[in-house]
C-alpha cells in the first residue's frame, strides 16, 4: 500500500528585491503611462525568467548576477502561447559558456 506524503510547501529563502528592483513598475508609451504586471515566472539552477504584461522577458543569470531583457512586443498577447511557455523556450536556448 502506498503511503501518503506530506504536501510540499515552497518557501523563499531570501527576498528577491534585487530582481524586482531591476524591473520597472511603469513604462511610458507616447503620452500614456502603462503599469507593468508580472505575468510569468520560470526558474532553473542557472536562470530566473520573469515575463511581463508589456511583452518583455527579463532573464536573470544567477552565476553572473546580470539581468537581460528581451522584447516580445510583436507577439499577439491573445495567442494561446502563454508567457510561461515563451520563457521556457528562451531558457532552452544554449546561451554559451561566456554567459548571456
Amino acid at each position: 500500500m502506498a503511503s501518503i506524503s506530506e504536501p510540499v510547501i515552497f518557501r523563499e529563502f531570501c527576498p528577491l528585491y534585487y530582481l524586482l528592483n531591476a524591473i520597472p513598475t511603469k513604462i511610458q508609451k507616447g503620452f500614456r503611462s502603462i503599469v507593468v504586471y508580472l505575468t510569468a515566472l520560470d526558474t532553473n539552477s542557472d536562470y530566473i525568467a520573469v515575463g511581463s504584461s508589456i511583452g518583455m522577458l527579463y532573464l536573470y543569470c544567477r552565476h553572473l548576477n546580470r539581468m537581460r531583457k528581451y522584447n516580445f512586443e510583436r507577439w499577439d498577447p491573445d495567442r494561446s502561447v502563454s508567457a510561461v511557455l515563451r520563457t521556457q523556450a528562451l531558457l532552452c536556448i544554449d546561451i554559451g559558456a561566456d554567459g548571456i
